[in-house]
Formats: C-alpha cells, sequence, structure tokens
C-alpha cells in the first residue's frame, strides 16, 4: 500500500511532560477512527474519512497520551495551504489609498519570513487536522475562514490587546477585511442571514470590503444552506469576543469556568464547520437532541487547548501583560496546588470526557444508524475532537516555552 503524502509535522509537544503509553490496540473507544476502516467494502466504508488520510501519532514519535486510537488529516493539505498563502499574501499586499496604509507592524511582517511561515503552518494544521472531511474545494474555504479568524483573533478590545500570533492588526482589520466583520456584529446574529441574499454573498448597503465579501460569497455559493451559518458563526463570534474581551475573572468552580469557556471557543463557527465539510445539514431543533455530546465535545476542546496551550499564555503574561484565562489557572487557583499538579488533574479530567463521550456515541446514537445525519455530525465532531489534539500537540506555537523538536523522523511522516 503506498504511503500517503502526510502534512509535515515539525515538533512535538507533551505539556506535563510525563511519559504514557496507551494500548490503543486493546481499547474499544471511537473505533470508526482507523486506517482500516477507509479499505472496508464501499456499502461499510465510514463516508466521513473518504477525504481524509487516517494517521497514528505513535507511529510519528508523537506524544499521544489519549483514548483516541489516531486522527485525521485532509488529503487537501496542499491545495488548502496554497489558498492560505495566496490569502495572507493578497491581505498583506493591500496598500492601496481605498484600504488604507497598513500599520508598521504589518509592514515589518511583510518582511519577517518566519512570523509568517508560523501563521499559515498554526492556520492550515488547524484547518486539516480539527475539520479534515471537506472536498478539495471545501478544506480551501475552510483554510481561508480560519486564516480570517486567526487575523481577527486579537485586538479585540479598545487597549490593544495583541494577535495571539505577536503581531498588531486593530488598524489593519478595520481597514481592510474588519469593516464587514465589526458592522455584521452590531446586527443580531439572526439578521447576518438576512442579509446575504445571493451567491454574492452581502447586500450593497454593506461596507465593501473585497476580501470578506468575495470569501462569504464563495462560501454561500458552495453550499446555500449551510454557508450562511458558517459566515455567521465567524460574525457571531467577533461579536462575542469584542463585547467579551479578556480580563480577569475568578470561577468558583471548574464547571462555572467550563460554561464560560466553551462560549469563548466559537462553537456555533465549529459545529457549522463540521457541517460544511462533511457536507450534512442539521438544524438547531434537530442538533437540540445532541445537546449532551455536543457539550462533552467542547468541554473536550476547549480543555485541551488550555492544558497545551498554558505555558505559552504564561510567557505572553511575563513578556507582555497578558491576562491569563485558562482551567489549568483556574485549578491552580481553587485547589492551591502547583501548575504542574493542575495539568494532570485536567488530563485526568479530559481522559474521563473521552470515555463518557465514546458510550454517548455508542449507546445514545445508536438507534440512528451509521449512515444517518446524526451519526454522522457526531463523527464529525469525534475527529475535531482527534484533530484538536493532533494540532495541539504539533503546535510550534504551544511547544515554544518547552521546544522539543523530533527530527527528521516526523519530517518523513513514516508509520
Amino acid at each position: 500500500m503506498k504511503e500517503p503524502d502526510l502534512w509535515p509535522v515539525k515538533c512535538s509537544y507533551d505539556p506535563i511532560d510525563m511519559p504514557i503509553k496507551f494500548n490503543h490496540d486493546g481499547l474499544s473507544c471511537f473505533q470508526f477512527l482507523r486506517d482500516e476502516c477507509r479499505y472496508l467494502p464501499f456499502l461499510y466504508q465510514v463516508p466521513i474519512l473518504r477525504n481524509c488520510n487516517v494517521i497514528y501519532p505513535t507511529g510519528l514519535r508523537i506524544d499521544w497520551p489519549t483514548f483516541i486510537p489516531a486522527a485525521a488529516q485532509s488529503m487537501h493539505w496542499k491545495e488548502a495551504e496554497e489558498t492560505a498563502t495566496a490569502l495572507i499574501n493578497e491581505v498583506t499586499g493591500l496598500k492601496s489609498r481605498a484600504e488604507g496604509s497598513l500599520p508598521s507592524e504589518l509592514e515589518d511582517f511583510d518582511s519577517k519570513a518566519s512570523k509568517r511561515k508560523e501563521l499559515i503552518d498554526t492556520t492550515i494544521s488547524a484547518s486539516i487536522h480539527i475539520f479534515p472531511a471537506g472536498n478539495v474545494q471545501r478544506a480551501k474555504l475552510i483554510a481561508k475562514a480560519n486564516l480570517i479568524i486567526a487575523m481577527h483573533d486579537g485586538n479585540i478590545t479598545p487597549f490593544n490587546y495583541k494577535l495571539k500570533f505577536g503581531i498588531g492588526f486593530s488598524m489593519y482589520l478595520l481597514s481592510v477585511m474588519g469593516s464587514l466583520i465589526i458592522q455584521s456584529y452590531e446586527m443580531s446574529a439572526d439578521s447576518i442571514i438576512d442579509v446575504i441574499e445571493s451567491k454574492f454573498g452581502l447586500k450593497k448597503t454593506i461596507v465593501d470590503t473585497p476580501i470578506f465579501k468575495r470569501f462569504a460569497g464563495e462560501v454561500i455559493e458552495e453550499d446555500p444552506v449551510v454557508g450562511p451559518e458558517l459566515v455567521k458563526g465567524i460574525t457571531s463570534w467577533v461579536k462575542h469576543t469584542r463585547e467579551k474581551p479578556p480580563s480577569s475573572m475568578e470561577f468558583k468552580s471548574l464547571s462555572a469556568y467550563i460554561d464560560y469557556r466553551i462560549l469563548d471557543f466559537a462553537v456555533d463557527y465549529c459545529e457549522a464547520a463540521i457541517m460544511f465539510t462533511c457536507e450534512i445539514t442539521r438544524s438547531r431543533k434537530e442538533l437540540s437532541r445532541l445537546t449532551k455530546i455536543r457539550k462533552l465535545v467542547w468541554t473536550h476542546l476547549s480543555l485541551v487547548n488550555d492544558l497545551y496551550s498554558y505555558e505559552k499564555e504564561m510567557c505572553a503574561e511575563r513578556k507582555k501583560g497578558d491576562v491569563v484565562i485558562n482551567a489549568v489557572r483556574v485549578l491552580e487557583n481553587l485547589l492551591a496546588i502547583s501548575s504542574r499538579e493542575a495539568k494532570v488533574i485536567l488530563r485526568g479530567y479530559i481522559w474521563n470526557l473521552e470515555v463518557e463521550i465514546n458510550e454517548e456515541y455508542r449507546q445514545a446514537l445508536y438507534p440512528y444508524g451509521s449512515t444517518g445525519k446524526e451519526w454522522r455530525f457526531v463523527e464529525g465532531m469525534m475527529l475535531a475532537m482527534a484533530g484538536n489534539l493532533f494540532f495541539s500537540a504539533t503546535c510550534l506555537r504551544y511547544a515554544k516555552p518547552t521546544l522539543e523538536c523530533v527530527g527528521s523522523g516526523v519530517a518523513d511522516q513514516r508509520r
């Protein structure tokens, strides 16, 4: 069998650095997420994996302390990477009078190849691992969506909260693509759908911002039903982050923090991205039947993100005074323990979530059948869980404070 052409991984990172080996062959969790499922007779294949390569992180010498046996990666990662690169080239090249001049940070950014590469690598890894199921066109559009979100993710407050990638984007967002996003968030979430009236995306009354308008049009032309939900998910998240910027907060329990954290995780966007890449349509009423497993999954994604990003956030706090809102910090404060002890407890909590999610997947959804849309949506969430773990465990931005490069063995991508 020919070796799959996989996206080149740069590093392996474990936030606790506590070697734990899982015998995944002896576990029965998430059985659909196995490479052999792609090669079963057609009627028994897992449809959601048809645009994916299944990857076994332990075979790539990547730390993988989880009950999830594998992750999936989009087969179309090269096309997605080319699309994201073209978009960032277009964005950083906008210097016309109509668009406004770029701030000094972006003038510098244009010449800093390493920062530029880091932005693209981080965006592409998130896209192709968390939302891997889409065909080539949808893979490219999700890469664009994630890049737009990444470029917004920062400077979301009046006091110039820095972009997580280390570049100031406030004036830039306002002058290039932000006008549309900012005006959109000022409307109610429901009215966003009303202004998306054609395959070109938006009414003429909205400020003309070619990059975002073109993106919205492409998404809606590709999927007239889910496309508007995807665009609305982006604008709703922008609304949330601008109305509730990071600030020092205290939580009386981990559960209270989780309820807050899920709201900050762009769930509407993520669920729309799953439906978009898996080519399924579920109404909010239909999704309400899956409320329990949805909350478990988004809790898992949020806490994994917290566990792996904690050291990066601590570094930003020390260097720039950024606010740290993270489950590790919450457990430190609640239990008066060290960060390492908090990480160990958090990982145990994440493992328990995985077992609970697997049971919910196997039992609660059995009546729908393996080809049901509800089942496929849940499998899309499972892929997002696995992909978020893989993204986090190989994310250079997370690994930098305690970087451990794994060398050519990972670059070769051989199982």
